[in-house]
């Protein structure tokens, strides 16, 4: 997987790893969007960001992790 190209720099809008507070309104969405919208990609963000093999569950948790991340 290639979350960490834009996440660890911020590049095209894609939340830091840790910013709770801009992870926050994207979260609220609840776990089905976010697993679709993983799955499908958004904006430059590739779909399953290149991850083919990943379960819902591996992408949720993944989303989890991101979240909580210390940077």
């Amino acid at each position: 997987m290639f979350c960490f190209a834009c996440h660890s720099t911020g590049l095209s809008g894609a939340p830091l790893p840790g910013d709770v507070e801009a992870w926050a309104p994207r979260m609220e969405k609840g776990r089905e969007e976010i697993i679709e919208i993983m799955n499908r990609g958004l904006n430059a963000m590739p779909p399953k960001g290149l991850c083919m093999t990943c379960t819902d569950d591996q992408l949720w948790e993944l989303s989890q992790y991101m979240v909580t991340l210390e940077q």
